[in-house]
This record gives structure tokens, sequence and C-alpha cells, in this order.
């Protein structure tokens, strides 16, 4: 917290202390409590989202052998990902069958459980 003082006043107050902001700005100075924070309900599509990545997850656990693995792994390393700032990196092979299998799941597909060709 800054506090500047003049004289037997406080002419600025700037910051946080006990769950109390200080700030000011053109309409003056305001003081304000801490926000409580909401837990609020996810949207439609978070919860289909996370169905989604639920059931890919599940499908990973109960039928993934080594040799799907394997098979994924080829995939992920022959479709590397270009991010946001054009950097290029390569998957790992749980990556790769959660975005292919979560976009067939939104599109109300079955899980794929080999690569696509």
């Amino acid at each position: 917290m800054a506090l500047a003082k003049f004289g037997n006043g406080i002419i600025e107050m700037a910051g946080s202390q006990g769950g109390v902001y200080y700030h000011r700005d053109k309409s003056g100075s305001h003081v304000a409590a801490m926000p409580r924070k909401i837990n609020r309900q996810p949207v439609v599509s978070q919860r289909n989202r996370r169905k989604a990545f639920r059931q890919c997850i599940n499908y990973i656990n109960k039928n993934t052998t080594a040799q799907l693995g394997d098979q994924w792994e080829v995939y992920a390393q022959q479709h590397p990902i270009t991010n946001k700032v054009s950097c290029r990196y390569v998957m790992s092979w749980r990556q790769a069958f959660i975005q292919i299998n979560i976009a067939r799941l939104y599109n109300n597909l079955d899980i794929e459980p080999v690569p696509p060709i």
C-alpha cells in the first residue's frame, strides 16, 4: 500500500490493506471491499468439452495398448502443430488422440481408436 501524507492529513492512498482496496481516478478517491469470488456454472460449450475430454481419457485408460500408442505416436510426429506465434511442436500420442477424438465427439461420432491416415 502507498500512503502519501501531507502535514496532518492524507492526500492519497493506493493499494490494499485488510481486504479493502484504495484507489484514485479522475472522479476522486475510492475505497472498495475485496470482491467476492463467485463459482459460476460453466457455459454449455465448456461442459461439452469437459465431457468429451473425460470420455477420451476414460477410453485411453481402459482400451489402450502399446501398439495403439505407437501408432498414435507416429501420427503425432508426422503432424506437428503450429501455435499462435508460429512455433512448431510435436504433440505426444495422448494429445493427438484427444485432439482428434474431441472433434469427433463434437460431431456426434464415436471415438476412433486408430489415427486417421
